[in-house]
Parts: structure tokens; C-alpha cells; sequence
């Protein structure tokens, strides 16, 4: 969580944050959520953009993200 949060807080100044059950960030075409899931052992990644090619984007971003740091799927 912490790594997709500052990747993207380190490309873009946010205009709302917010840490309680995981973070939330908002930027002024976009915003994401990240944060554990509560009943599956999973990481929940919830995005919003004003286009689809701007979402597409993002959600491309976090998948390389992940998978170069992680190992993830």
C-alpha cells in the first residue's frame, strides 16, 4: 500500500489524502483507494478517473508496480 501510495503522491500533489483503513488520495482528475480487504486475504485497489484512458493508466501503473516489487499478478 505504502509503495502505490508514493509512487503516485511522488508524481502529482494530491489534493485530499486520507489514512484511515488504508489510504485514499485524490488528485484533481482522479483518485484511488487502497487498502486490505476485511474478509479475504487480498489487497483492495478501487480507482476513478474522468477518462477512461486516464484510469487506464493508473490501474497499468499499479499492475507494473506491484509485479516489479512484488512479484504480483
Amino acid at each position: 500500500m505504502d509503495a502505490v501510495r508514493d509512487m503516485f503522491i511522488s508524481q502529482e500533489k494530491p489534493t485530499a489524502y486520507m489514512d484511515f483503513d488504508g489510504y485514499r488520495v485524490e488528485f484533481p482528475q482522479w483518485w484511488f483507494n487502497i487498502r486490505p480487504s476485511n474478509t479475504e486475504p487480498y489487497l483492495r485497489f478501487i480507482c476513478e478517473a474522468t477518462s477512461k484512458t486516464l484510469l487506464d493508466e493508473k490501474v497499468h501503473a499499479v499492475r507494473n508496480l506491484l509485479t516489479e516489487k512484488f512479484g504480483a499478478r
